[in-house]
């Protein structure tokens, strides 16, 4: 009976295909879902910009002094 045996090859192929993607699916939400990257990311950057800004600038010299 080989045709059984092509269904059940496919039928395997098949499931094996679906569990591969859907293993993918959660890894890629997963990473989408580390705690805090984002805002920790976005901590730092706000954190440098604001030393940036807050920096006292150097008073400029004056042409006739």
């Amino acid at each position: 009976m080989p045709l059984n045996e092509y269904v059940v090859e496919t039928l395997v192929a098949t499931r094996i295909a679906e569990a591969r993607e859907a293993a993918a699916r959660r890894a890629l939400i997963r990473r989408a879902r580390v705690p805090g990257a984002l805002r920790a990311w976005l901590g730092a950057h706000l954190i440098a910009l604001g030393q940036l800004i807050g920096e006292p600038q150097p008073q400029a010299r004056r042409a006739d002094t």
